[in-house]
This record gives C-alpha cells, structure tokens and sequence, in this order.
C-alpha cells in the first residue's frame, strides 16, 4: 500500500520494499517511491557508517586500530577484493614508512603499491574501471592474480603528500559518484588520523626534551609568557 510505504518512510523506515505492479501512473508512482526509499535507505547507511568509522578514528591515536577499522569499511562498503594503504616516510620520501593491508585479494595487489603511491601524488585521484586497457599506465603483469579495476585516492594533508588509499577488485567495475564521494570521506579520515597521530608524536617528543632539559638544570627556571 502506497500510503503506508509513504508512512515509513516518514517515520524513518526504510527495510520494507515497495512491490510494483503494472506500468500506468500509479505504477511509475509506485516505483518512483521505491527508487527513494533504496536512496534514503543507502544514504542512512553510508551515514552510519561513517559516524562510527569517524568516532573509532577519534578515539585511538593508534594507527594500528584506527586505520584498519577505515580500510574495513571500505572494503565492506564497495566489495573490493583487496584494500591497501601506504603511508610515505617523511623523511624518505620514495620510501614506505608504514604499509597496512585488508582483504583476500591485498597481498597480490602488493607489486602495484610503490606505482600506485607515484602515480597518486603526481595525478592525484585514480579511478581505473577496466585495467586490461590502462597498461600505459600500471604495469599490470606485475600482479599474479587478476585485479581488473582499481580506485586510489592520495592522502593529502595540506600539500603535504602521506601517502595513499587503494582498492582492488576482481572484474572491471563502474565506479558510481557516491561510491567515489565516500571513498574521498574514508580517505580523509585516513589523513585526519595519521597527521593527529604524527601532531602527538611531536608534542610528546618535545615534552620528552623539556622534560630533560629541566631534569639536566639544577638552577630554578621560570618562564615567562
């Protein structure tokens, strides 16, 4: 019944499908009311979970705990196969300082990852939906297991480059705009967390040395504002 479809949706209500029968105005109505109850549906979801993906980021300064829960999500959320992410060492620039990995298919998308990490930084944002006709661009003999699409999304802090957000998936795939739009919001809670995690880092370090320069100085010291 169209009225108590529209009622749910009202209310909030989204998991009970809209059936349509027939092709005339009410029909075509019908229809339309269920196209968007499956896009309020879906935008809820995506809503969720970014609030929970966002509030586990906020919570740990633990690289090892937050990244991993943003990489779960975008591999639960898009059906990739594979889900890598390499941080750039600051200091060592065409080093990995750290590489994180998630999914059945990470491991043999690893020989793409320093060709990735480039081509993100000088490109910026890389959506490949069939690779068989990107090997201008990838050497994709170098993988031994077929990964025919991929989307890479740089970590950008500023203009500062950290490194870069890759999935992998088994068939050549059609990327969607909201499917980009939340992988671009996954990728800045990546940045959001490594550049909080390396601002602690720093703030300790230089606790660390205030801290030692005092212990090292016997005479009072006050300092002034």
């Amino acid at each position: 019944d169209l009225v108590n479809a529209a009622e749910d949706i009202i209310q909030g209500k989204f998991s009970q499908a809209i059936r349509v029968e027939g092709h005339d105005e009410v029909g075509q109505l019908v229809d339309a009311f269920e196209r968007m109850r499956k896009r309020l549906r879906d935008q809820l979801a995506e809503r969720e979970l970014l609030l929970r993906v966002s509030q586990e980021v906020a919570a740990s300064l633990d690289l090892q705990k937050s990244l991993p829960a943003i990489m779960k999500a975008a591999l639960r959320e898009t059906g990739a196969s594979g889900v890598r992410l390499i941080l750039k060492h600051p200091e060592h620039p065409q080093e990995a300082l750290q590489t994180l990995e998630d999914g059945s298919g990470a491991a043999y998308m690893a020989p793409l990852d320093k060709e990735i990490l480039s081509l993100a930084e000088t490109s910026g944002q890389l959506v490949l939906d069939n690779l068989t006709r990107a090997r201008a661009v990838l050497d994709v003999f170098k993988i031994s297991r077929d990964i025919q699409a991929l989307i890479a999304l740089p970590l950008m802090h500023e203009t500062s480059y950290l490194g870069v957000l890759w999935l992998g998936y088994d068939l050549p795939r059609t990327f969607s705009q909201s499917e980009i739009s939340l992988m671009s919001t996954l990728a800045r809670l990546a940045v959001m967390a490594v550049s909080n995690a390396r601002l602690f880092d720093e703030s300790e370090g230089d606790r660390q040395l205030l801290e030692a320069a005092f212990g090292s100085t016997p005479d009072a010291v006050i300092i002034t504002r």
